[in-house]
């Protein structure tokens, strides 16, 4: 409308918007009484910033969280990689009008995704009831049936 988009108006949005999300954050913590840190009053009345958790915890919670997201992130950023890779690689050989091409079949194809991945896991439900009565016959007729949701 106005021609403000701009790349560094956007950035100024998204910082806006993640220092407004922190602010909220503070707020809501303070509110509820959720402390990190405590304050006590010293001999010489200066007060001193003491985190509530021990290093112990805090060390047993990061390794927690690095051992449950660490392969979640890895696998976020190699395929960021191969991403970027794909794309300049098909910029290089064949250009701009094929980018196009590969960026429409990519919306294209995400849109196909949403219903075919939401069907999906009925039909691995109906397959676990199906094995679990050891029914092939029936397994058997919903693979058959139902091919096109397991062919992505």
């Amino acid at each position: 409308w106005l021609n403000w988009l701009d790349i560094k108006n956007l950035f100024y949005y998204h910082s806006f918007f993640a220092l407004l999300t922190i602010i909220a954050l503070a707020l809501i913590l303070q509110t509820k009484q959720y402390r990190l840190f405590d304050k006590k009053d010293s001999n010489d009345n200066l007060k001193n910033n003491r985190f509530l958790l021990p290093k112990k915890e805090v060390l047993i919670l990061l390794k927690d969280f690095y051992s449950y997201s660490g392969p979640l992130f890895t696998y976020s950023l190699i395929s960021l990689i191969v991403s970027m890779f794909d794309r300049w690689m098909l910029q290089k050989i064949s250009g701009s009008v094929e980018q196009g091409f590969f960026g429409m079949s990519v919306t294209i194809s995400s849109f196909s995704m949403i219903f075919t991945g939401a069907m999906i896991p009925l039909f691995m439900r109906e397959f676990a009831i199906s094995f679990d009565k050891i029914d092939y016959a029936r397994m058997r007729h919903l693979f058959k049936k139902n091919l096109m949701f397991f062919i992505r």
